[in-house]
């Protein structure tokens, strides 16, 4: 019986050794109440905020990008985590920044579809500036083309999201007609309640 009870206070110190020495490691390798805190680099571009990160011993990695017109191209729009946020000395810090160029999207392929079914599908791409023009044709609100740039638009073809487009509708009639006539503006659709 002697023996029992002086092994269990034998694995009772080795266990109580075992986890003051696990918890004494953990201490040392998680720089316990060590922090610094994120430095605020939102505005500024990347060659800019490198020294701020650097000064903190801090890493970065720009993650994604995105476009915002109210930011200037190229810089910090945010970082993850936020700045004032305390971390680990090392700590990757993650940076989405403004792209210098705007977003583009591709142009579909809108022959003989119907113009409420392009515009939707326009608006869904993300284009901003669309205009509609009606023009002779057989079929009435049928779609027989993009134009924009001052050309004829191709299916596939990309284009800033921000450039003005003009989608030429068939106005049902084969004779030409003006399409800045006072006539042909009534025709326009101004109003999207239809969504």
């Amino acid at each position: 019986m002697k023996k029992i009870f002086k092994h269990i206070l034998i694995s009772f110190v080795v266990l109580f050794i075992l986890v003051c020495g696990v918890l004494a490691a953990l201490h040392f390798y998680t720089r316990h109440d060590q922090s610094i805190k994120v430095p605020d680099v939102k505005g500024l571009d990347m060659n800019e905020a490198a020294p701020f990160f650097d000064a903190s011993q801090l890493s970065y990695e720009v993650i994604d990008s995105v476009f915002s017109k109210s930011n200037a191209p190229g810089s910090i729009v945010e970082t993850i985590p936020a700045p004032g946020s305390k971390v680990k000395q090392g700590r990757k810090i993650f940076v989405t920044i403004n792209a210098y160029s705007t977003q583009t999207g591709l142009i579909p392929s809108v022959a003989d579809v119907s113009f409420r079914q392009v515009q939707a599908m326009l608006q869904g791409l993300g284009f901003e500036n669309v205009q509609v023009e009606y023009v002779p044709g057989e079929y009435r609100d049928l779609v027989i083309g993009i134009t924009g740039k001052g050309k004829q638009l191709q299916p596939g073809e990309r284009i800033a999201l921000t450039t003005p487009i003009r989608i030429l509708v068939s106005n049902g009639s084969t004779e030409p007609q003006d399409s800045i006539s006072p006539e042909n503006n009534t025709e326009m659709i101004d109003n999207e309640s239809w969504f």
